[in-house]
């Protein structure tokens, strides 16, 4: 009905920590912004995700589970062709390439029926969009009306999957100055998200 007023009293609400994948990063039914100035190496660090996530180990400090990936790229099969010369992709990588190309609420749609139809074929545990630009399909991404109910729908997918999301994303101006403002275009892109990651060079500050 898209409405729940469930109540819930106060001793009934259990200590538990989240359903972490990647501690502190990734959990089931959880949304993670993770954000950086361009060239950075977001996209190196989720191909290193991938490897590491074939068996479960140690990645960026943090413990990272056994999981399968589907990872939407707006890379082109050629430089993802170039890329494997360089490394092996274990068989826990499902790849989509740039499947909106025109991006309206008609393939925002397709594109989370696909997933949900994905997933019933060969359940996934993280979901990874690289960049989230590519497919969101929201004319102006500072336009807070816009970007909300796009969130709310990956936040839903999250939760009815009972699996993690990464949105990948760039940082707006003044990013260099302040971190905490950094990720380009409106407000909600921050505060919508559970988890924020901001990646940043070493001369950078940088925060969780």
């Amino acid at each position: 009905s898209g409405f729940d007023f469930t109540v819930i009293r106060g001793p009934s609400i259990q200590a538990a920590s989240p359903p972490w994948l990647w501690e502190a990063r990734l959990a089931r039914g959880l949304v993670t912004l993770f954000y950086s100035i361009w060239k950075v190496g977001k996209s190196t660090l989720m191909r290193h995700m991938i490897t590491v996530g074939e068996h479960g180990g140690t990645l960026a400090g943090r413990q990272l589970s056994a999981v399968k990936i589907l990872y939407v790229s707006e890379e082109s099969e050629v430089v993802w062709a170039d890329k494997a010369r360089k490394q092996t992709f274990p068989d826990n990588l499902r790849l989509v390439i740039s499947p909106c190309h025109v991006r309206t609420p008609e393939t925002w749609e397709l594109f989370l029926q696909s997933c949900i139809e994905e997933h019933s074929r060969e359940p996934f545990d993280v979901l990874v969009l690289d960049p989230l630009s590519d497919i969101f399909p929201y004319a102006d991404e500072n336009n807070a009306m816009e970007v909300q109910p796009i969130y709310a729908a990956i936040k839903q997918l999250a939760k009815h999957l009972n699996i993690a999301v990464m949105l990948i994303h760039h940082c707006g101006k003044g990013a260099q100055e302040d971190y905490t403002r950094s990720a380009r275009g409106s407000g909600v892109h921050g505060s919508a998200a559970d988890i924020l990651i901001h990646m940043a060079k070493k001369s950078e500050t940088s925060t969780d």
